[in-house]
């Protein structure tokens, strides 16, 4: 495993905020009010989606505040991976919580909404990885924009009746959010917020 790969492991784990969201993210459908919703299905899809968020401002957040992206730099790592590695672990902890919500609420899903979930998770995380290099300063900001545009996401995806095209909408969203961090992990606005 390598170094990047331990800092990320490290940082999710001695993360307080993370841990929080997580924690938050699971105890979520399971508020009185939402336990007996029509769109308790939706809810759970998206706490789940939401779990990772925290975890991918803050480790973006701390690598500019503290030094790391200088070093990941220096020790000519692409951007570009340190942010799919950051993206991996963040979906990670996405799909952890999935489960677990299913399992604690009993309702029934369906393994192939796991072919629009995963994409989704992915683009959700991207969107906030974005968000922070955009509003480094501002993280309810960052926060607030990554909710807004994911939630509406995953309204458009949910109102498709095939899951073949809630999977290739998904699947679109994940690409065309990869290009665009792609683009701007090589930017010159990218290596200012370093």
């Amino acid at each position: 495993m390598n170094l990047i790969m331990k800092k990320e492991l490290h940082e999710l784990v001695y993360n307080p905020k993370t841990i929080l969201n997580v924690f938050l993210m699971l105890v979520l459908p399971h508020i009185p009010n939402l336990k007996h919703s029509l769109f308790l299905y939706h809810i759970i899809i998206a706490s789940s989606i939401f779990a990772g968020g925290q975890f991918i401002y803050d480790s973006f957040y701390n690598e500019t505040v503290y030094g790391g992206k200088i070093f990941i730099l220096n020790m000519k790592i692409s951007p570009i991976v340190s942010y799919l590695q950051k993206v991996f672990i963040s979906v990670a902890v996405c799909l952890s919580t999935l489960p677990i919500n299913i399992f604690l609420t009993k309702i029934q899903f369906y393994i192939s909404d796991l072919l629009f979930i995963m994409p989704l998770c992915f683009f959700s995380t991207t969107i906030m990885y974005l968000a922070s290099i955009v509003l480094k300063k501002y993280e309810a900001s960052a926060g607030f924009v990554t909710i807004g545009i994911s939630l509406i996401a995953l309204s458009f995806i949910m109102s498709f009746g095939s899951i073949l095209c809630k999977m290739l909408f998904s699947i679109v969203l994940a690409f065309i959010s990869f290009f665009a961090t792609y683009y701007l992990s090589n930017s010159t606005y990218y290596r200012s917020q370093v």
